[in-house]
């Protein structure tokens, strides 16, 4: 309100003399149409209009309306014009339009502040959505084009806590699979969210939806962003109407570079929650940090790798326990229910991706990693991870890891729950593992926890610093190696029937299974009654399996009838056994035999002589160089010890 006419405001002439009885008639601007004033400042009760003055002159108080620009005419009694102002000074009107921050100053505290508007001012503040909803919108409707009209003001958008609903963007390309993009933010783009603000998706949206995209399929990259606060998405699959389960996305990452992002939780994606990607072959999206991620109950998976280099997550959180393509109406495969997923589509290694996550959480039926089948593919494509810890709700037919010709190098992984429902873990192809501490348990009954194999002449290379292994399945194994290459600085075996089978299936010359493994504690290792194994070596192939292990500590005070085979050789592998020291507590034979061949290698004995330790004498059965000397267990006077005399195969042995 504005207070016109004070209390006892007297009317004069032009002459200044009172005029009794005089009257003040109040129209809108331009017109002769009667305007309303009133007089209380809360503007409840209208006075008459004209306004009359008393015998002296005199009217009561007019408070004017601040939204109304008015015209003022003022009359004698007889009705004879004394004046007529059009426009009347109206503060509180012109401070109410919508340039009204244009008339009042501000000025900062400080030395050498200058003068300035409050408008000036007030325009440094981050925009908002509300800023730009018209009366027809609403934030519970649609807010897509209020936030697309606040985004292209280049400002940063401030988003204050509540549900922002968003449907497609008409104005968005066209793409393969005729994708709908929501909230698009440009190159350039800041945004800041309150804890609590949330965008939806809009009900009845299709499965090729991305709510949130930087950047689309058409090859339109966004850089130079960054996200305050958490960017919290609900992708709404609940109220999706298609039952196709695999391209709705929470937030989408296409060709995006150079960016950063505080925190995202998305959530109920009938695709993935998180998807960073870019056309195939390329560095995709790029150079860009996100502080965390959580994603939570997705139909595909909670986050996605496809093409991208030098992205790093400070840490993640995936729960997909919920989830899979059965939950939403979809067909499940062999990684449905699966929390992580890296797939970047057509990759030839021709340029190199890489991703960096600090902590790694994930719940679910597993996760999978495969960039292709070869060697150069594998070196191509690297994702490092600090810390990962996998927890497995196994599902029938899903496989809890699966990786195929990639390279993961983690500082301490753990894989925990895996049973008999879900399929065997596979390690395939040319993939690399590098890990510096690796807990794998389960209780899968007549079958390996985790299976590495080469495939078509692909090998795959696992280098672990601790390894320790967990299976107490019936007559199950920890890990199966066909013809895999793996070093493992410490074994440390906590399975019940058996820790690792190296296993040759190969008979291309130079493809062989190799196990090598520094040192050894089995410590009340294997079953309590019967017969149990902590390394069991077999072939199929006609390549013998190599297989060192540098030291083996052994005990067992458990007592009862338990036999502990440290090392079980089958027929025609013992060639390849080195075992150069051993420490045996217990008088527990540390390997059997299965063949004729019943001996092992300390040291020496491929090109230079080498020190063997067999059962029954060395002659016709252990091929080394002039030179070696073998130590036999169940020898006696003259046979306890031999020395190679003669001879390039397996005699020539003489006893001493």
């Amino acid at each position: 309100m504005s207070l016109f006419a004070p209390p006892y405001m007297t009317i004069q002439d032009e002459d200044g003399n009172p005029v009794s009885g005089g009257k003040l008639f109040f129209y809108a601007t331009g017109t002769s149409t009667p305007a309303s004033v009133y007089s209380d400042v809360g503007l409840t009760t209208p006075l008459t209009n004209p306004v009359v003055a008393d015998s002296a002159g005199r009217c009561a108080a007019v408070y004017l309306d601040p939204t109304v620009i008015y015209r003022c005419k003022v009359t004698t009694a007889a009705g004879a014009t004394i004046r007529d102002v059009d426009p009347i000074d109206n503060p509180l009107a012109a401070l109410s339009a919508s340039d009204g921050s244009t008339l009042v100053g501000f000025i900062q505290a400080g030395t050498g502040a200058v003068a300035r508007t409050v408008q000036s001012k007030l325009r440094e503040i981050p925009v908002t959505p509300q800023d730009f909803l018209t009366l027809s919108e609403s934030l519970a409707v649609d807010a897509g084009p209020a936030i697309r009209r606040a985004l292209a003001t280049g400002k940063p958008v401030l988003f204050p806590s509540g549900t922002y609903i968003v449907g497609g963007d008409p104005a968005a390309p066209v793409a393969s699979g005729n994708p709908i993009y929501c909230v698009r933010p440009p190159s350039g783009s800041v945004m800041v969210f309150e804890t609590g603000a949330v965008i939806k998706a809009k009900d009845g949206l299709g499965s090729w939806t991305r709510i949130v995209s930087f950047g689309d399929e058409t090859g339109g990259g966004v850089s130079g962003f960054a996200v305050y606060g958490t960017l919290m998405v609900d992708a709404n699959v609940d109220n999706i109407h298609a039952t196709n389960n695999e391209h709705q996305h929470g937030v989408f990452f296409y060709e995006a570079s150079d960016f950063y992002v505080e925190r995202i939780h998305s959530i109920n994606a009938r695709g993935d929650n998180v998807s960073f990607g870019g056309v195939s072959d390329t560095r995709g999206t790029c150079d860009g940090f996100i502080g965390s991620i959580y994603g939570k109950t997705a139909g595909r998976k909670n986050l996605v790798f496809q093409s991208l280099d030098n992205v790093v997550i400070g840490s993640a959180l995936l729960d997909n326990r919920l989830g899979g393509a059965t939950v939403y109406g979809g067909t499940p495969d062999a990684t449905d229910g699966n929390s992580f997923d890296v797939e970047p589509d057509s990759f030839t290694g021709a340029v190199p991706n890489s991703a960096k996550i600090g902590s790694l959480v994930t719940y679910g039926a597993g996760n999978d990693f495969s960039a292709g089948t070869t060697a150069a593919q594998a070196d191509a494509y690297t994702v490092d991870i600090g810390n990962f810890t996998s927890y497995i709700t196994s599902r029938s037919g899903v496989h809890a890891w699966t990786q195929n010709a990639i390279t993961l190098n983690i500082g301490n992984l753990k894989i925990s729950g895996e049973t008999n429902t879900g399929a065997q873990s596979t390690i395939y192809y040319a993939a690399r593992l590098n890990v510096g501490r690796f807990v794998l348990d389960g209780a899968c009954n007549a079958r390996s926890i985790l299976q590495v194999a080469q495939v078509s002449g692909n090998r795959p290379i696992l280098r672990i610093g601790e390894f320790s292994i967990g299976n107490t399945g019936t007559g199950g194994i920890g890990l199966e190696s066909q013809d895999g290459d793996i070093d493992i600085n410490h074994f440390i075996p906590r399975t019940t029937e058996m820790g690792i089978w190296n296993r040759g299936v190969s008979s291309t010359s130079g493809l062989y299974a190799k196990l090598n493994i520094e040192r050894m504690t089995a410590n009340n290792v294997g079953l309590s009654s019967g017969n149990s194994t902590v390394i069991f070596i077999a072939k199929s192939g006609s390549n013998v399996p190599y297989t060192r292990i540098g030291h083996i500590d052994h005990s067992d005070d458990r007592g009862g009838s338990a036999v502990t085979r440290i090392v079980y050789v089958d027929s025609g592998c013992a060639a390849g056994l080195i075992l150069p020291s051993v420490n045996s507590l217990n008088a527990v034979a540390i390997c059997a035999y299965a063949g004729a061949d019943k001996f092992y290698r300390r040291s020496g004995g491929d090109s230079s002589p080498g020190d063997y330790v067999c059962t029954g004498t060395p002659e016709a059965m252990i091929t080394a160089p002039i030179g070696s000397s073998a130590s036999r267990t169940d020898g006696g006077a003259g046979t306890s010890g031999y020395r190679k005399e003669s001879g390039a195969g397996n005699t020539g042995w003489v006893g001493k």
